[in-house]
């Protein structure tokens, strides 16, 4: 018996290994483990465990298609910067008067890109495997009622009317010595008014997608004068509410980010096509001094409170190697899926098929009671709202 194991340890440690150090090239050297011939199968497994936890560059995806593991992972490295005070500083970088320049001009995009960035790279210096998820708010808006998304729920980011006391960021206490005397107002602990504010608070719609991408140039984006990426992120700002609508006290609330992650990949996703377009995307920045808004928006401004970096070097490519976006969900007649369990191809309009939020138990799904998967696992549409899916039972039938 003894001999039949040595044999085959020697087969895998012969076969198995150089086939993995081939896939693997971190692992060419892992002949060296071997000892006496003999295959040591925790020292191998214990080098392939460190190769497969190497950091790699991060996609970002959309929230709602990550799996509960990669959520939760992402969900605890927030919360371990919480608990460390590190989040405290990102909060801070936002205040109006450490970013000076970060809005009302040529700066607003390139300063939010360095900002993402730092942040993600303090949440992988506590798990490398975790990136910034984004949050496409267009697929909350063709919704009965968009308050009902199952974003706002427990398993996602929590409750959206008042005071967060449920989800990941339940009771989540916010740095109000840092925030002016009206921020002070909303308390310290989180609160969001989702939908409150209906005028002006809106979701990105296709549409303002469709406008954004018709641009040519990169003052396309931000010149004032025209409906800028800038006016179209504020809208969802004050439909959130709460802190997400005070300039200086949004990034207390983690959905800060994910909205903030979107709208950086709708950026990249317009620089792709300009590059197709053969435009240098590194230099592609508003000259015009009477454009710019502010001197603080030159291209050669320093990008405060970030001492090291100019407005310009938001334009770099360095970026790329640092994370991806994930295309946006889509789905069609004959891929009816989003390639999630919390998202569902909405096929009402057969011209206009796409992926749509799942809504939450016990919300609004009038129209919907036709559409397969419209409601959170295991609930269903059923006179307009989402309730609870029983199986029937099986009865045998009674032979007299």
């Amino acid at each position: 018996m003894e001999k039949k194991v040595s044999s085959l340890l020697q087969k895998m440690d012969n076969i198995l290994v150089p086939k993995l150090a081939k896939v693997l090239p971190t692992l060419r050297s892992v002949k060296t483990i071997s000892s006496v011939g003999k295959f040591d199968a925790l020292k191998f497994f214990a080098k392939l465990g460190q190769s497969l936890r190497r950091p790699r560059n991060p996609v970002r995806r959309e929230y709602r298609q990550l799996s509960d593991w990669q959520r939760r992972k992402f969900h605890r490295a927030v919360q371990k910067l919480q608990e460390t005070g590190s989040y405290r500083k990102f909060v801070e970088y936002h205040s109006v008067t450490m970013a000076l320049y970060a809005h009302f001009g040529a700066a607003f995009l390139p300063w939010h890109r360095e900002f993402l960035h730092r942040f993600e790279q303090a949440l992988r210096e506590i798990d490398p495997t975790v990136s910034i998820p984004y949050f496409d708010s267009s697929l909350d808006i063709g919704l009965p009622e968009p308050r009902d998304s199952i974003m706002w729920t427990e398993d996602f980011m929590g409750n959206g009317n008042g005071t967060v006391l449920t989800g990941p960021f339940k009771k989540w206490t916010v740095p109000v010595d840092i925030f002016d005397e009206f921020d002070t107002q909303l308390g310290q602990t989180l609160v969001r008014q989702i939908g409150v504010d209906s005028d002006f608070g809106k979701h990105i719609s296709l549409e303002d997608i469709r406008q954004i991408m018709m641009g040519r140039q990169f003052r396309d984006l931000v010149w004032l004068p025209n409906p800028t990426i800038e006016g179209v992120h504020n809208r969802v700002h004050v439909w959130i509410g709460g802190h997400m609508n005070s300039l200086g006290a949004s990034p207390s609330d983690p959905v800060f980010f994910l909205h903030h992650g979107f709208i950086d990949c709708l950026w990249e996703e317009f620089r792709a096509k300009q590059i197709k377009h053969g435009i240098d995307v590194t230099t592609d920045y508003i000259t015009n001094l009477e454009e710019l808004g502010d001197i603080g928006h030159h291209q050669n401004a320093t990008m405060l409170p970030f001492v090291d970096r100019k407005n310009i070097d938001g334009l770099s490519l360095k970026y790329s190697k640092f994370y991806k976006c994930a295309p946006r969900p889509r789905c069609s007649k004959w891929w009816p899926t989003c390639s999630s369990r919390y998202l569902f191809c909405d096929t009402r309009d057969a011209k206009n098929i796409r992926c749509l939020s799942k809504i939450r138990p016990g919300g609004n799904c009038k129209g919907l009671e036709k559409i397969a998967g419209a409601c959170k696992w295991g609930h269903r549409c059923q006179n307009g709202v989402c309730v609870k899916y029983r199986k029937p039972t099986y009865r045998p039938r009674h032979r007299g």
